[in-house]
C-alpha cells in the first residue's frame, strides 16, 4: 500500500486483525475520500452485524463515484 493511501474505519482507531496484522486509518467513515473502496474477504460475520458499516459500505457504493456514474464522467 502507497505510503498516503487511505483507510476508513467508524473512527479513528487501530485495529488488529485475526493474524496479528496492524491496520491503522487515516480516515473514519465522515471524512473518507469516495474515490476506491476495498472490502478485505475472511470472516466477517461480526462486521456484517455492524449496521454503520454496512450504511457506510452502501452509501459509498451508491455515492456520487458509483462505477455507472465514474464511467458516465469518464466519458465526458
Amino acid at each position: 500500500m502507497k505510503k498516503d493511501a487511505k483507510r476508513s474505519f467508524a473512527r479513528r482507531c487501530s485495529a488488529r486483525a485475526r493474524h496479528g496484522l496492524r491496520v491503522v486509518p487515516n480516515a473514519a467513515f465522515g471524512n473518507a475520500a469516495p474515490d476506491i473502496l476495498v472490502v478485505p474477504g475472511g470472516i466477517v460475520t461480526t462486521v456484517m452485524q455492524h449496521a454503520g458499516t454496512i450504511r457506510w459500505i452502501r452509501y459509498t457504493l451508491e455515492g456520487p463515484w458509483s462505477p455507472a456514474e465514474a464511467r458516465t464522467a469518464e466519458a465526458a
